[in-house]
């Protein structure tokens, strides 16, 4: 049930009233200064009373209460006076409030007071958070930066890598050719030469006649030429270039025919005891070797083989029409040399105990001839 408060004219509640015992008159607790009814005992509730009925009702001790005053009027006036003997002064309050509401005006001035110093405090706090704040913002204003930076260094170092790796592949590639043209070069040099031998071991004398020097090599070998049948003789390298070595440079002869110069290959390897001092060469007798002419490549790889042949168990290293060929034993298969890379391809996959009637590996045919 609603009812009117007394003081403000507002509708309440009972949860939100409080009656006064004299006049029971309604009110607000906060319209009498009650800030928590909850703390309010049932007698309390039971004898409040309103201030209205406060002010109305006698005081105790009534100091206040005027004095007649002593005169030869009085028995003239005690009809007047006597209508003011029970006037009892209200006390008032030097402000004109109750103490009731002074007292309570002077908590809210310092629950007031509090709160200010409190917002004060508060605002300082603020302030340095917002200074703080501040300085955050530009540290990682200046670490965004950073980033930046070297993520910008980071994109254009992965460029120079990509084209660095670009340019390694395409350097692959110029190797691949170059090793192709130098490989063809090899052959068509290798080619050129296939109408020469090498004859290693002849003395060199002051004046000495080449020319007779290969026909008798070759009378003694069983295939007598003529000098119509070699095109030029002469020694390979420069004069003196084997200082230090006492080995001669070899004779370097070039047949008109190439047919004429296996010929002389294959009656030179039947014989292997002709020496330097059976063809009448002056100086300390050598023993004499009949040899394909080489390029330098071929050279350096024949020399190679040889050296891996011996260090593998292969009895037989030769070469034939300029291509280097090993074999391990009588029986056993031949292999073609083209690089040292076939070295060690070689080395890996024939067995020790290869059978002799073992399969040659993918060798291009070549013309058959004696090692």
């Amino acid at each position: 049930m609603t009812k009117i408060c007394a003081a403000c004219c507002k509708t309440m509640t009972t949860s939100q009233s409080i009656q006064c015992t004299k006049c029971e008159s309604g009110y607000h607790h906060v319209c009498v200064n009650i800030r928590d009814p909850r703390k309010l005992s049932e007698n309390t509730i039971k004898e409040w009373v309103c201030p209205v009925c406060q002010s109305n009702m006698p005081k105790k001790g009534n100091s206040n209460t005027p004095v007649r005053a002593s005169t030869q009027s009085d028995n003239n006036t005690t009809s007047s006076n006597s209508a003011n003997t029970n006037v009892t002064l209200r006390p008032q309050n030097r402000k004109g409030t109750s103490p009731l509401v002074s007292h309570e005006i002077g908590s809210d001035s310092d629950a007031i007071t509090s709160l200010s110093t409190e917002v004060k405090l508060m605002r300082q706090e603020m302030r340095k958070m917002s200074e703080h704040m501040e300085n955050l913002t530009k540290s990682f204003s200046q670490c965004n930066a950073r980033l930046d930076n070297y993520e910008s260094r980071f994109i254009a170092l992965a460029k120079r890598i990509q084209v660095l790796e670009d340019r390694e592949i395409g350097n692959e590639v110029l190797r691949q050719k170059v090793s192709e043209l130098e490989e063809q070069l090899n052959t068509q040099i290798q080619t050129r030469l296939s109408n020469e031998i090498e004859i290693a071991g002849v003395n060199e004398c002051p004046n000495e006649s080449k020319m007779h020097i290969v026909l008798t090599a070759a009378q003694k070998i069983g295939l007598p030429l003529s000098e119509d049948d070699i095109d030029h003789v002469t020694r390979a390298g420069p004069k003196g270039s084997s200082s230090g070595d006492s080995r001669p440079r070899p004779l370097v002869v070039k047949f008109v025919r190439r047919a004429k110069r296996n010929d002389f290959l294959k009656a030179a390897k039947s014989r292997h005891n002709v020496t330097s001092a059976s063809i009448n060469v002056d100086g300390p007798s050598r023993k004499l070797y009949f040899n394909e002419r080489l390029t330098k490549a071929n050279r350096l790889l024949f020399r190679e083989a040889r050296e891996w042949s011996k260090n593998a168990g292969f009895k037989y290293c030769w070469t034939r029409n300029g291509i280097i060929l090993i074999r391990k034993k009588p029986g056993c298969p031949e292999y073609v040399i083209r690089s040292a890379a076939d070295l060690d391809r070689f080395h890996n996959t024939i067995s020790p105990d290869e059978p002799e009637n073992a399969e040659q590996p993918a060798v291009p045919s070549t013309p058959q001839g004696q090692e």
